[in-house]
This record gives C-alpha cells, structure tokens and sequence, in this order.
C-alpha cells in the first residue's frame, strides 16, 4: 500500500514540476542523443532516477553508453522503439508524471527536485538550398530518355544527380555542438541496373594499387564509397572473411560467430533482387551465398541493424566504443539504400561510436545495415571528387583503399553500379608534399646530426662534406671540359 501511494505522489509531484516550470512543448525540447551534454541531459537523467531506471543520484549531464541503455529499457517498457535516443516526445512523457516506471523501481524522496528548463543549444545545420529538380517519376528518377540532372553545392552541402536508372542525394550536416560533421546519402537504383563490382586489374584481386580518383574519373563514376578493406587483410595474410565479388567467390575464410575483435567479419550480403541482408560472420559459407542469389557479400562488422533492430553489440559500451570516422551502408528497401560517412580525426569533426550509425540508420528507415572500413581512408567519391576530405585524398598520400561504385555514366552499354578497387600499396601523387623538404624537416636533420656528431665534430663534417662536394663539382667540370675540347682537337688534326 505504502508502494502504491509513493508512485502516486511521484506522479502527482512530477505534474506540480511540470506545470511550474518544466517545459512541457515538445518544441521545447532538443533531442538528446549519445555524446552530447547539458544541464537538460542532467534533468532527464535525473527524472529517470525517480522512474526507477538509475538506482543513484551520482549522475553527471554526459548522455554516454549507460544512459543510452536506460533509455532503452524505458522505452521498451512504454512500448516505444527502442532507439537510445531522447526525443521531444520521450522527454515529455518522462516529465508529464504518466511514464511507465522502471520494474522494482524503488521509493521516491518526499520532494523530488524539479526538473530544469533545457537550454536552448543549435541543432545540426543541414543543407539550406531547395534546388528546382525535374519532372520525377513516383521512385524519384528521371522519366527514360531523360538526360540526367546534377547538381551539386559544396559551400551548402548538397548534391543531386538524378537519370532514370539512378537517383543519389547527398546532404552534408554539421553538429558544433558535438564537433561532428557527417554525409548522409540516399541512393536509389533500378533492377534494370543492378549492384555490381569492379575490380582493379591483375591476376588476383588486391595485388595493384589504384589511385580511387584516378578509377573514379576514368571510369565515370557518378559516387563511389570505401568498402570493407579485405584486399589488406589478404595482403597481410589475416583472417578476410566471407567475401564475394560479382558472383565470384574471393574469399570462404572467417571467424566462428560473436567473437570479441574487430573487425568481427560479420557480412552483408547483397542479392540479385536488389535486398541486403546482414549476418553473423559463421551464417553462411561463401557457396551457401551464392546459392542463396548473393552477388556481393561484404565483410567487416559490427552489424549496425538486422531485421529492423539495433545489432547485437549496439549498446555494449564495452566493444571498442569510441570516436572514429565511420562508413555505412544500408538498405532502407530493395534498391533503396543508404549511407553514412562520418568525417574524423579532424578538427571539426571528432567521429562517432558504433551506436550512432546504428541510430541514425534506424532512423533514416534502414532496415539491414553493416558497419565498413573507417577511419583515415573513408571516402565519399561524387562524379570525381571526394566530398568528406578532399584536401587528404586529392593532395596527400593514398592508403590502400577500394571504392564501391553507383553506376557509371557517360557512353556505357551496360550501368555498374557497384565497383571495388584492391590495391595493396601505398600510392604517393606525384608533387607530393612528404617528397619536399621544408623548413621543420631541415631542423629535425640538424638536431639528429648534432646529437650524433656532436657540437664539437659538427663543423669538421660539415667542412668534409663541403670539400667533397667542391672536389666533385671540379672533377664533373673537368670531365666537361674534356669532352668539349676533343672535337675542336680532332677539327684542328683534319686540317
């Protein structure tokens, strides 16, 4: 009985609470998310204290791992999609006193402290410009016949390219407030062009480097993104998993399932009705895939979404959670994808964790989706230019990378779509600047000569090496010389 009066004083004080000071408009409300700080972070944790769904006051206004898991639980219990994220409805119904408490949730002191009126902080800046498209068919493409439609506005972050074999819709946003910067692209293609490979030339896939701009803008690429990196994994003879390439089998090798590594191999495989499907990396050997339709499968992990739910280590805080740039791919129906690129390792941009692709995934309506290769190597490749790090990739070196191909335009009898590039070498552009010496790269050689020769012996080498380079120079003259006055000798000795 005791019980049940202190959850109806809970409710009745969260009520007070909210009608004398707590926001109570949705549009109030910023939706927090994991990553992000605030006194109204600190708020929502503590309403959910009273809830039942932390057994401690000790709480900070950082929304980390744990908070997205009690979130979680709360949303379960209220029938809600279990997305980790705190919207504007989830923070109302929490502050309206009728949220459904936490199991064994335990008894609230006599007098709740109210919760704070959240402070009002940017959102993510997306891109501004409406640009007039064409006369579009109901799956957003051009009529046939049409000539394709592009568009393309890197100061506001948006690009389009439209045919009628092909959508792409690239939108760049930006979160100051968690110093993001992030890429999300709806593709959309057609079962009369389907996803297919390309693979760089060579015996064996993965033996030759190849500059992805260079094969981009050869091939006419109209977006290209970096896949699952298992030409370096075979090139450093690890374990490559499950992989197949236009319905050729590279790889049957791979780890038993839910082991503790990354990347754990899990695979997405993509079938010839244009569906995606997600699976432990032991679910199937690479014969089983093929003779299940698979024309690709690709291998890295962690699974972000199957079936519509976040993957098995979305929430673990304990499975190499941290910050990094990312790539994802994923399938919101049969020939409608999506995909994140995640800039990081960069000023403005810190990374995210394996939890955010799998949110955001799940709320761009992705259904199946998998985790690729990130870090230093993510590339966003639109009709030739790399959008997420231009400056990297156009003017420094290139580690090796493949990219995954959405069709080819130009004079093509038959669109790919799909293309992966295997180098096993790093690439190095001609003019690179790692070839020049500057000024910090003289310093750092005289502090190492000093430290070897020493302050004393430091002059006498340095009056040996100019000795010697005199002492050529007059040897490489007089060989000049030589060589010049022996025809006018021979020219005399004619006369």
């Amino acid at each position: 009985m005791r019980r049940v009066k202190a959850r109806a004083a809970l409710c009745l004080l969260l009520a007070c609470a909210l009608l004398l000071g707590a926001p109570c408009a949705r549009a109030e409300y910023r939706e927090l998310r994991e990553g992000m700080r605030g006194s109204d972070v600190l708020a929502l944790k503590t309403a959910m204290y009273y809830l039942g769904y932390f057994t401690s006051l000790n709480l900070s206004d950082s929304y980390n791992a744990v908070m997205t898991q009690r979130v979680k639980n709360l949303q379960k219990a209220n029938a809600l999609p279990q997305t980790g994220r705190a919207d504007a409805a989830l923070q109302a119904l929490v502050f309206s006193g009728q949220c459904v408490p936490a199991p064994g949730a335990p008894d609230p002191p006599a007098v709740p402290t109210p919760s704070p009126a959240p402070t009002p902080v940017p959102t993510p800046i997306g891109p501004q410009a409406q640009p007039a498209l064409p006369q579009l068919t109901e799956d957003g493409l051009l009529p046939a016949g049409t000539e394709p439609y592009v568009y393309a506005d890197a100061d506001d972050g948006l690009w389009i390219y439209k045919s009628d074999v092909l959508s792409v819709e690239i939108r760049r946003y930006t979160d100051t407030l968690n110093t993001l910067v992030w890429f999300e692209t709806d593709v959309r293609c057609t079962p009369g062009a389907p996803l297919t490979s390309y693979l760089s030339a060579g015996k064996t896939p993965g033996r030759r480097g190849v500059n992805p701009i260079d094969l981009a803008r050869d091939n006419h690429v109209v977006l290209g993104i970096t896949d699952d990196f298992f030409g370096t994994r075979r090139n450093n003879n690890e374990t490559v998993g499950i992989v197949i390439r236009n319905g050729k089998i590279i790889s049957d090798k791979t780890y038993k399932a839910n082991r503790a590594r990354f990347p754990n191999l899990e695979v997405l495989a993509v079938f010839n009705d244009g569906s995606m499907k997600a699976y432990l990396s032991d679910a199937h050997t690479a014969q089983e895939y093929l003779d299940m339709g698979a024309t690709d499968v690709f291998a890295f992990g962690p699974i972000l979404v199957s079936d519509g739910q976040p993957g098995a280590h979305m929430g673990d805080d304990t499975y190499y959670h941290y910050r990094e740039p990312r790539c994802a791919l994923g399938m919101i129906a049969p020939y409608h994808y999506i995909i994140l690129t995640v800039k990081g390792r960069v000023r403005e941009s810190k990374g995210v964790y394996f939890d955010w692709l799998a949110d955001k995934m799940l709320e761009k309506g992705a259904v199946e989706a998998l985790n690729l290769d990130g870090g230093g190597t993510v590339a966003l490749v639109f009709m030739g230019e790399i959008l997420n790090n231009a400056r990297y990739h156009q003017h420094y070196r290139l580690w090796p990378i493949r990219i995954i191909v959405f069709y080819q335009r130009g004079q093509l009898q038959s669109p790919r779509f799909f293309a992966i590039i295997l180098p096993c070498q790093i690439l190095i552009e001609r003019g690179h600047p790692a070839m020049r010496l500057g000024i910090t790269e003289i310093l750092l050689i005289l502090v190492l000569a000093l430290v070897i020769f020493g302050g004393s012996k430091l002059s006498g080498v340095g009056k040996a090496l100019g000795q010697s380079i005199r002492e050529f120079k007059k040897e490489v003259g007089g060989k000049e010389e030589e060589a010049t006055s022996a025809p006018a000798e021979a020219k005399e000795e004619s006369k």
